[in-house]
């Protein structure tokens, strides 16, 4: 609490000054709230800010007892009898977790999120908690917590099957933080990253032949829709093989972007001698020779024509060029790509 200045009247950079060395909650919220952000100098506003996300990370990490309150500490298994239509059988289905279904229809995400943070909750007030306890501080974000939290899962005993299980994981867990934590407070999302794949290894080196092959179970390649008409063609591979690509793609773009400027010069002296006038069209990125490189690559420079099968769903107005997709929201023909969303008639 306050013992030396009143905060009522004094100003906004010593209300901060001492907001400051106070845990973060509800008192520090209300008083926070107070200042009025608008006539804060550049170094008051900094530490408006770090007070800010310490509060937030404390208002954060207290769903952690609330989603362990509704979902319990360990995970429970709901028995259901089927009965088969037309059949005189039944079958008896066993389901882990079913309150995650509830959660992900109240917090309106997906089940599969929701699992994910109920099996996080569950580690912070468990063999994490001294994590659990930094964030209440307001010492590490929940974008630390998740770096530590998908790291120790890669422990020994990380499904706690058993009691022995269990008991090498708590350990394990306890070596950890020891190692991450420290540096989670001082450092950045991605120096947490670092420490906590450099902490794995050390506890458990023996391990890391079997991490690295049950990792290859996770290689795959999938497209995610972007906007305005891109997508990301995103990769899993083996870190050499995603290397060898990458240079790969890096020599094929860097001989497409030299190739590129030395027809542009051969067409700008050209131009010069002719009318005056150089090319007009801007030069491509390295990113874009890139692009153009993997496509190259995979589907050849001088390709057929590429079959992909889509999903449109269109109105016949906009079909038959009646009507265009870009009108207002009453009018406008509506044409949705499976996967993608709305595009352009």
């Amino acid at each position: 609490m306050f013992t030396m200045v009143d905060p009522l009247t004094c100003s906004a950079g010593v209300l901060l000054a001492e907001l400051s060395c106070l845990e973060p909650g509800l008192f520090v919220m209300s008083l926070l709230r107070s200042v009025a952000v608008e006539g804060l100098s550049p170094d008051d506003a900094v530490s408006f800010l770090q007070i800010h996300e310490r509060c937030r990370s404390w208002w954060e990490s207290q769903q952690v007892p609330a989603m362990v309150a509704a979902a319990a500490i360990e995970p429970r298994i709901d028995e259901y009898r089927v009965v088969i239509p037309l059949r005189d059988e039944a079958s008896l289905i066993k389901i882990c977790d079913v309150i995650r279904e509830e959660l992900s229809c109240a917090m309106r995400v997906s089940a599969s999120v929701m699992q994910g943070e109920i099996d996080m909750a569950r580690l912070l007030t468990g063999p994490l908690a001294a994590t659990w306890r930094a964030w209440e501080l307001g010492q590490i974000t929940r974008r630390h917590v998740v770096v530590m939290v998908e790291a120790v899962g890669r422990l020994p005993g990380s499904l706690m099957g058993n009691d022995t299980e269990r008991a090498e994981f708590t350990v394990g867990c306890e070596q950890f933080q020891q190692r991450v934590l420290a540096r989670a407070i001082k450092g950045t999302v991605a120096d947490t990253r670092r420490a906590a794949k450099a902490a794995v290894l050390a506890i458990d080196s023996e391990g890391q032949a079997r991490r690295r092959e049950r990792a290859k179970g996770s290689r795959d390649v999938w497209v995610s829709p972007d906007v305005d008409g891109l997508s990301l063609l995103i990769a899993t591979m083996a870190t050499e093989d995603a290397l060898a690509v990458m240079t790969q793609i890096n020599a094929c773009a860097h001989a497409r972007q030299h190739a590129a400027r030395a027809n542009a010069a051969r067409e700008s002296a050209a131009g010069d001698s002719l009318t005056g006038r150089g090319p007009t069209l801007p030069a491509l990125c390295l990113g874009e020779h890139r692009v153009q490189a993997l496509a190259a690559l995979i589907l050849g420079d001088d390709r057929a024509p590429v079959k992909a099968h889509v999903n449109l769903t269109i109105d016949l107005a906009t079909l038959l060029s009646l009507r265009d997709a870009t009108g207002d929201g009453i009018t406008a023909g509506q044409v949705d790509l499976t996967g993608d969303g709305p595009v352009c008639a």
